[in-house]
């Protein structure tokens, strides 16, 4: 056990509960990660202490599920490790660090800003029988419109293979054999991939599946749909976003302690803000951040959107929250703090009753950016709608 006064320099003040009092989260444990990163080190919000485990003696004393654990600190390789586990179940709050900086393969001057938000991915699963699959790879493989097929087997119930197209960022997972369902899913980048590569692809599975394609279409499955918005101003730390009953958040920090990515939410709804400069590997004088939105496949059937009913997917963008903290009217400077680095999450987690929670709410909602929900999401219908028109008649 390390002493909190050795962890503790440059503090985030945190107000804790009452037998608590006063207690902080600091930086430097981030810098203690980096430099020993076979340490994980956990804070409880209720608690003034820190405590420091090796993985060997965190997995043996928590496990995989670190649900009941407010905050921890571990390096990127460390979360790798755990996540590959089945049973892995994430905190409450968690802080990624990199341990050292990565190289970009390509340097590209991205500095332009998006007016209005965009779709960033788009996925479908469809039920195409196996031999329909399996000829269409094989037509698409003759006239070199997919540039190679993955060897690799992918953990997957209903597909195990992949082929691809990278120059128009298109991607087809399938299963050729077994007993695997008749699954076909396929991803795509609409800003990158082409309407005639799209319309040549679904062409060719319509002369395979015959009269059937107008209902394999429109029952499809929505996989996954990104919507993209981006903008120059606040830093990833100083954007503060919340998904409305959200109780997750994710933050990602690069070697030298400088937040990169912020996520709210759980893998199928969360809203995240990265530094698309720096993804990009660009040296713009004034960085690009980009705010997404992500929403996958929910595991519960009945939850689940099929292409035909596409539009009902924006229902969620009510539920996206933005807050703009110019000055200190509503909230006090402990609070922005906990706002910038732990979130709502965090600070509710803070609170003693539910008179101070309502007390949080009404003050977010008098900062809350009016409408960012619908211009994140529903800036993107036009597009949905024109997306499903021609995949219903390529």
């Amino acid at each position: 056990m390390k002493d909190i006064d050795e962890l503790l320099n440059d503090n985030i003040r945190l107000v804790g509960h009452d037998e608590v009092g006063e207690h902080s989260i600091s930086l430097s444990l981030i810098d203690t990660v980096i430099e020993y990163n076979n340490k994980i080190y956990t804070y409880s919000i209720g608690r003034s202490e820190v405590k420091e485990f090796s993985i060997d003696q965190f997995v043996s004393r928590y496990g995989y599920d670190y649900r009941e654990i407010d905050c921890v600190f571990w390096s990127l390789d460390t979360y790798k490790y755990l996540k590959k586990e089945n049973s892995f179940k994430h905190p409450k709050i968690h802080d990624v660090i990199k341990t050292k900086v990565e190289n970009k393969k390509t340097v590209k001057d991205f500095c332009g800003v998006e007016s209005s938000s965009h779709l960033d991915l788009f996925a479908i699963t469809l039920n195409v029988k196996k031999r329909h699959v399996k000829k269409l790879i094989k037509e698409l493989l003759n006239e070199d419109l997919i540039e190679n097929i993955s060897k690799k087997k992918h953990k997957c119930r209903y597909y195990n293979r992949k082929a691809f197209n990278e120059n128009e960022h298109f991607y087809i997972y399938y299963s050729p054999k077994g007993k695997a369902r008749n699954y076909l899913k396929v991803r795509w980048n609409p800003a990158f991939t082409s309407d005639k590569y799209l319309r040549f692809f679904f062409s060719r599975l319509k002369s395979l599946v015959g009269n059937n394609y107008s209902e394999i279409v429109n029952e499809s499955l929505i996989s996954r749909v990104d919507f993209a918005l981006d903008f120059k101003g606040d830093s990833v730390k100083d954007t503060i976003l919340n998904i409305s009953g959200s109780s997750k958040l994710n933050n990602y920090f690069n070697s030298e302690s400088v937040m990169e990515t912020k996520i709210v939410g759980a893998s199928e709804f969360r809203l995240q803000v990265y530094n698309k400069s720096l993804q990009q590997g660009s040296n713009c004088s004034d960085s690009l951040n980009r705010i997404e939105v992500q929403l996958k496949r929910p595991k519960i059937e009945k939850l689940r959107v099929q292409l035909k009913n596409i539009c009902s997917i924006l229902e969620k963008s009510n539920k996206v929250r933005m807050y703009s903290i110019t000055d200190n009217k509503y909230f006090s400077d402990d609070e922005i703090n906990i706002l910038k680095y732990l979130g709502v999450v965090g600070l509710r987690s803070t609170l003693n009753n539910s008179n101070e929670k309502k007390r949080l709410y009404r003050n977010l909602t008098k900062v809350e950016v009016k409408g960012f929900g619908d211009k994140l999401m529903s800036g993107s219908l036009a597009e949905l709608q024109k997306l499903k028109r021609l995949l219903l008649k390529p």
